[in-house]
């Protein structure tokens, strides 16, 4: 068959059409196809349909395809994809990733709560930061638990505030570890007190140094005392070495719950801090303070060691208590 601009193309099946068919057809020809020849097109046929053609086709056109014809069409075909024409498909969750990556922001902003509930959740989890960070907070507001579940921490980061905060909790709630360990401080410090409370805990205490360090207040303030006992000594005395006002914030119930282990490790610039809190610092592991390092005892100021409770002080070694700085031992033996 030889197809030509002025070829009528009412007598032919669809079948009939091949590739090298379709990218003869000019806009009007394509356009004037019935739903069945549409229908009918091989999945051959349907990869070679040019941008500029696909443009031409009418909602009712588009309403023809099937799953394996959609998937087989050009994903450039979607850069200049109409909404018009998204709607028509007969589901959004033929659309494959790549063709998903391909839609302008404008079009990914102009969807509804319905399509992006027939979207494969990974669509979204592919999207590239560019796109995500276009993402308006009406738009995040959108999207599934599922699909927000599936938001590594580059697109997190890529963000804006309000779309961030415009995230369903539970979909927040179901975000990876490696996710959540990966994010920045901005990016923390940004989200609102039930976001963070939503946090997965294991990804908290994976958090790196340069995210911890910039921790502000009112971010420490919201986490939960279960995502506190995550931290590790390193990650809560980088914070008491960087804030007071930070590490003060922190979720007391979280702080007495430290494990020995974690206790143990903490530096005598963080003991220190905490000891402007005595009822904090006396709930504070017994064993743990017993396993203090003789440098951390030295460094304890004496509101510290005096606020420490008597069985804790009892607990201490005899080296600990060697090392208590002059200054202080008269606190600790009033209290102990």
């Amino acid at each position: 068959m030889t197809i030509t601009s002025s070829t009528n193309l009412a007598p032919y099946l669809g079948s009939q059409f091949a590739a090298a068919d379709i990218r003869a057809m000019t806009s009007n020809q394509i356009q004037s196809l019935t739903s069945a020849q549409v229908a009918a097109l091989s999945t051959a046929a349907v990869s070679a349909i040019s941008t500029s053609n696909f443009s031409a086709m009418t909602s009712t056109e588009v309403a023809a395809l099937s799953t394996a014809q959609i998937q087989a069409l050009d994903p450039a075909v979607f850069t200049q994809i109409l909404l018009t024409q998204i709607h028509a498909f007969q589901s959004l969750s033929a659309i494959t990733t790549q063709q998903f990556n391909s839609l302008s922001t404008s079009n990914i902003n102009s969807l509804t709560s319905s399509d992006f509930a027939s979207l494969n959740p990974s669509d979204i989890g592919s999207l590239s930061t560019t796109k995500i960070a276009s993402i308006n907070s009406v738009t995040a507001a959108l999207l599934t638990s599922t699909e927000v579940a599936t938001l590594n921490a580059s697109q997190l980061n890529s963000l804006m505030s309000n779309s961030l905060n415009s995230l369903k909790s539970s979909g927040v709630a179901g975000l990876s570890a490696t996710a959540i360990s990966g994010l920045i401080s901005s990016t923390l410090n940004s989200l609102s007190s039930n976001l963070v409370a939503s946090l997965n805990s294991v990804g908290i205490s994976n958090l790196s140094t340069a995210t911890i360090a910039g921790l502000s207040s009112s971010t420490a303030g919201y986490l939960s005392s279960t995502q506190v006992r995550s931290l590790s000594a390193s990650q809560l005395n980088l914070i008491g070495s960087s804030s007071s006002s930070t590490l003060n914030q922190l979720n007391s119930n979280g702080l007495v719950n430290l494990s020995t282990t974690v206790v143990a490790n903490l530096s005598s610039t963080t003991l220190n801090t905490l000891g402007s809190n005595s009822t904090t610092l006396q709930q504070l592991s017994s064993t743990g303070i017993a396993n203090l390092s003789t440098a951390t005892i030295a460094g304890l100021n004496s509101t510290t060691i005096g606020s420490l409770s008597s069985s804790q002080v009892k607990a201490l070694t005899a080296a600990e208590l060697n090392n208590i700085n002059s200054n202080a031992i008269v606190a600790s033996t009033v209290t102990g």
